[in-house]
């Protein structure tokens, strides 16, 4: 070989068992790869290289020996076959493969090319027929090794045509059959291993490229990626940087395509490491993997480290028998894709070691191989980056960073496109988002370049793709989506001369058909798992325009945020059968009318109600509500005649059954008018037939249990933690020492499990995630409603009976369209935390909200309990009147010790988060829009939200009374004792939006125009209008009230009981942040 500088030695060595039939090769780079296999032969000749077991069940070990002889086979084979291109051409030639061979057999084919002295690039028979030949014509292929199979042989003839087509003065590669392993395994294998005097030479020197790789079969024009000798020997030392030894171990690659990356360093790995590779019986065709053949060749093999996608670790995580053998196992690295979160926790609880397998063609494997087994490792998301690749960590805003390689002696990218520091380096495109708490470990965030990751791991590179596209003349702009679906979609923008509403099903079934033809031509350049069908054609809005760049380009992420609904909806339609238009009455009647709503409801709600039921304590959400409110709209306008801009936009909300809702309709259909709306005197009658439902028959308290609560240790008990305040209200405790434990009860959720949902609350608000697993915390799914034992198992809710001193209670719904009688559920569910506390002589802490107060006749409202009519405009408010006052009568006839905490404007956490779907950022997202941002001379007293949690925990317990209420109950103030002018803030938002200050009306009545418009439903602020029509009432009272109609609220006793709030050093809010909550929305895509 060539005098270069060689490779340093890899930190460590593997320890060999005892014993052991594997040596040690030379790994400074003075052997290439084909020479250390023939190293291997005279030094490891009975150490195992394959194993695999048969149909009959019966395994089969391939020795070095063995596998070294069926190479030299193939060597002489394929040097046979190309010596007129050795004769003609005076240059290494370069052998392509075109196989969907299984693992054995092409890891030895691979090996075949290498060691009859050629270049070998194995292509992915996934590629479309374009792609092949731009390939095979790019790098100068000599010959190619195809498959058996018909479709491989259909592929190169057609590979070759579109070669002929766009190169015809570029000589045509031959073919050749590809090698099956009874071929060159021969049953008699010790004649084929000896060599005759210079019998296949090997003369490619360090630097020589000798295999190419290429990039992703997503775009029309893939790029080969040349991997030289020394490159090779690179990888072959990963395996040294990783925590676990490979020495005679069996990897299972029954699943690894080996014209991938991660297949192409099996043959590295096996021969620096001694790893023994795992694959399906060798057959033509190969057998296609699946989560159950996989697991059984896994086991049969007695694999120790499984390589898998994804959706296999989902589908084995439903088998307990599965997760058992895995668990027994040195590791399991998936790759490919995003795993669910679910299934990944549930596995390391199980005791499966999970790993994370990350790296490029480009580079190599990066994350480690293998890291040490982990025992209930909850951060699998998560990995460290070893000491084989230098990493410069770009910065791009929001606590993202994308990953450089730069050049050292241990890792040399293939491809150089950047310089770090002087240093030639590999910008990757990827995106990482470090680990909170633990340094050096990062989390795959996404792509800086827009790839789209499917759920079965295979990507889509839509720029090409978007490319052939918008050349059709009725496109505009094509962007497609699909990361984390199974298929990929494309949403489009028609040119100006076609545009049009995509409500209109006929216009949409036209245009869809126009721009066909286009995507049969995208579809026959993109690879297979990238082509779209016409379902997936999504057109943009006219109402919804694209935003571009500056240089006039397309912002995809962007666009795609905005249209997220949209999105969901399509694959959600495509998902289920085809379902016939519900069609309205064809004359207007009560039975009619009742059946066209039941139908309505039933093809928007997953499970069957009945018609006395509250839609909303059933799992209607806002979003369903509106499909039910446009489905009866659109009835009423089109076989009724009914101009529905005269109809309330919350009448859903407030004939919340179907018998309400039918009553409603028809009174609409026949007579062109609603029912009247209930008047003051009729919701305050409403809000005191639910105080007397819910106040009976108290529970008597147990002697001796008031003691309790005056302990010095806390055991508390909370509801609502994964809500904003509830977050911050269980850090608190958490780092509380006066509290010796926490239960805290959530309600269970078909998609995610407690944890996790409490994992993502803290995540999403700036907290550490971490604390969760401490041991004062015990999580449960609990329903509050169940009065027997809160949905606990019998030996929880004892065990929380018998040792809890206090109740925090932050579960309430919060929906300003709801009418008070659908919070029946919360009023029950808190009824029953009282009750346990009576019972108990727990001490009971109860979340209201400053809305109570906001009809206040008082300047300054006190903290004590309010008249009703204090409360009314909407149900959550009233609601919330009606929990105060069951309270105040339990404290009052039981000895109950309660605290009622009013809860005013909270604010962003600690990274700014302030969910989306709230006043303020509805409010900020429709100014962003509009262009304009309401004004407001009067201050407001928000309060952040790590400061409400802390201040909280301050109250609890709190025995400050104010005077006329019982001795029992106290009553607090949740606001920011120091106010800060609106302008302050709304100056900043005007500024960063580009927005200008309006008066109040002028800006209701930008919104309400905006919401006559087609789409307005993707506007938060339209769905909550008649909220900020009531705030408009007050804009004109300029004593009484803060900002926007707040109501201004006397925090004396708050302020004196606690800490945090009586702290001079606490800080008013400013622009420092208005900017961060703005920094929050955009990084979650609500403004731009």
């Amino acid at each position: 070989m060539e005098n270069l500088d060689l490779i340093p030695s890899p930190p460590k060595t593997p320890r060999l068992a005892e014993g052991t039939d594997f040596q040690i090769p030379p790994l400074d780079g003075s052997l290439t790869l084909p020479q250390i296999y023939d190293w291997q032969l005279h030094n490891s000749p009975n150490h195992r290289l394959f194993v695999f077991s048969d149909s009959n069940g019966a395994v089969r070990n391939i020795t070095w020996k063995e596998a070294i002889a069926a190479i030299y086979t193939g060597a002489r084979s394929l040097r046979s076959r190309i010596q007129n291109v050795v004769a003609t051409k005076h240059r290494v030639p370069v052998v392509a493969i075109l196989s969907s061979a299984d693992a054995i057999t092409y890891f030895t084919t691979l090996m075949c090319v290498l060691r009859a002295d050629c270049i070998v690039f194995p292509i992915s028979p996934r590629n479309s027929a374009a792609a092949v030949a731009h390939l095979l014509g790019k790098v100068g292929v000599d010959h190619v090794l195809v498959g058996r199979e018909a479709a491989m042989q259909d592929l190169i003839v057609e590979s070759l045509a579109k070669l002929k087509e766009t190169s015809p003065s570029q000589p045509s590669p031959t073919y050749s059959p590809t090698f099956i392993f009874d071929e060159i395994f021969l049953p008699s294998f010790e004649e084929a291993l000896v060599l005759k005097p210079d019998e296949l030479p090997l003369t490619t020197q360090s630097n020589d490229p000798v295999l190419y790789l290429h990039s992703s079969g997503s775009t029309a024009l893939p790029k080969p990626i040349p991997f030289t000798n020394k490159k090779m020997i690179q990888i072959g030392q990963i395996p040294w940087f990783g925590e676990q030894d490979w020495t005679g171990k069996v990897l299972s690659v029954h699943v690894m395509p080996m014209y991938h990356g991660m297949g192409v360093s099996q043959l590295a790995w096996a021969a620096t490491a001694g790893l023994v590779v795992a694959g399906f019986e060798p057959k033509v065709p190969s057998i296609l993997p699946t989560p159950d053949n996989l697991f059984e060749g896994a086991r049969s093999t007695s694999s120790d480290i499984i390589l898998c996608v994804p959706s296999f670790l989902e589908a084995w995580a439903r088998r307990p028998d599965y997760v058992s053998w895995l668990a027994s196992r040195s590791g399991v690295i998936y790759g490919g894709g995003p795993l669910n979160r679910e299934a990944g926790d549930y596995m390391t609880r199980q005791g499966v070691s999970i790993f994370i397998l990350y790296g490029m063609s480009e580079v190599g494997i990066l994350s480690p191989m293998l890291p040490a087994r982990t025992e209930g490792n909850y951060d699998w998301s998560y990995f460290r980056f070893t000491d084989w690749t230098k990493n410069h960590w770009k910065p791009h805003g929001d606590d993202l960073y994308e990953l450089i390689i730069v050049d050292h002696p241990y890792c040399t990218p293939s491809i150089i496109n950047t310089q770090v520091d002087g240093i030639p380096a590999y910008a990757t495109s990827d995106l990482f988002i470090p680990h909170p708490t633990k340094s050096g470990y990062w989390r795959i965030h996404g792509r800086v370049d827009d790839q789209i990751v499917h759920t079965t791991g295979e990507k889509t590179n839509p720029g090409p793709l978007e490319n052939l596209l918008n050349q059709d003349p009725h496109v505009a702009t094509a962007v497609m989506f699909g990361h984390g679906r199974f298929n990929a979609g494309v949403l489009i923008e028609p040119k100006p001369a076609f545009r049009f509403d995509p409500a209109d099903e006929k216009k949409l079934e036209e245009f869809r058909n126009a721009v066909w033809p286009s995507i049969e031509r995208m579809n026959e350049f993109a690879p297979q798992h990238s082509r779209l069908f016409k379902e997936m054609i999504l057109v943009g809005s006219p109402s919804k325009p694209f935003t571009y760049t500056a240089k006039n380009t397309a912002r995809r992420q962007a666009i795609i945020r905005d249209y997220d609904e949209e999105i969901s909806k399509i694959y959600e339609i495509v998902s289920e059968t085809t379902q016939s238009e519900i069609s309205p009455p064809t004359s207007w009647n009560l039975g009619s009318t009742t059946s066209f709503v039941r139908a309505v409801v039933a093809s928007v709600l997953t499970h069957a109600v009945k018609d006395e039921d509250d839609l909303f304590q059933h799992g209607c959400d806002s979003l369903q509500a509106t499909w039910i409110r446009n489905s009866v709209l659109r009835a009423l306008k089109d076989a009724a005649g009914l101009d529905s801009r005269l109809i309330t936009n919350n009448f859903v909300y407030e004939h919340p059954t179907i018998n309400r809702l039918s009553m409603f309709v028809f009174s609409l259909a026949v007579g062109g008018m609603a029912p009247a709306p209930l008047d003051d005197e009729a919701k305050k009658l409403v809000m005191h037939e639910l105080l007397e439902r819910y106040s009976r028959d108290f529970p008597a308290s147990r002697p001796g249990n008031a003691a309790r609560v005056h302990g010095s240790e806390k055991v508390v008990l909370l509801t609502g933690s994964t809500g904003s305040l509830g977050s911050y209200v269980l850090h608190s405790l958490i780092k509380d020492p006066a509290v010796k434990h926490v239960y805290v009860l959530n309600r269970s959720h078909k998609e995610q499990d407690t944890v996790a949902r409490l994992r993502k609350s803290f995540e999403q608000r700036g907290l550490d995630a971490s604390e969760l697993v401490d041991d004062k915390v015990t999580v449960l799914e609990a329903d509050l409603s169940d009065e027997k034992a809160l949905g606990l198992e019998d030996t929880e809710f004892r065990t929380i009976q018998d040792t809890v001193t206090h109740i925090v209670d932050v579960a309430w719904r919060v929906d300003f369209n709801l009418n008070v009688i659908s919070f029946r559920t919360n009023l029950k569910s808190m009824r029953n935390l009282v009750d346990i506390a009576i019972r108990q002589g727990a001490h009971y802490t109860f979340a209201s909200t400053l809305s109570v107060c906001r009809n206040s006749s008082e300047p300054s409202a006190r903290e004590e309990l309010m008249p009703p009519e204090a409360s009314l405009g909407n149900g959550y408010s009233e609601s919330k009147w009606v929990a105060e006052h069951i309270i105040a009568r339990a404290t009052s006839s039981t000895g109950l010790r309660a605290s009622i905490i009013r809860v005013g404007q909270l604010s962003g956490g600690l990274n700014g988060s302030w969910m989306t779907k709230e006043w303020l950022p509805s409010l900020i997202h429709a100014s962003a829009l509009m262009k304009c941002i309401p004004d407001d001379d009067r201050v407001v007293s928000w309060i952040p939200l790590h400061v409400a949690g802390k201040a909280v925990v301050d109250l609890l317990g709190s025995s400050a009374p104010p005077p006329g209420d019982s001795d029992n109950l106290a009553i607090f103030h949740l606001i920011h004792p120091k106010p800060v002018p609106w302008t302050t803030l709304a100056r900043s938002f005007s500024q960063k939006l580009g927005a200008s200050l309006v008066p109040y009306p002028e800006w209701l009545r930008s919104l309400e125009e905006s919401s006559t418009r087609p789409g307005s439903e993707s506007l938060n602020a339209v769905t909550i209008l008649d909220f900020y029509k009531s705030v408009s009432k007050k804009t004109d009272l300029k004593e009484g009230c803060e900002a926007f109609g707040m109501p201004i609220l006397d925090v004396e006793r708050t302020v004196k009981a606690s800490g945090v709030l009586g702290d001079e050093r606490l800080a008013q809010l400013g622009e420092k942040d208005a900017s961060q909550w703005l920094g929050y929305w955009r990084s979650v895509g609500l403004v731009l």
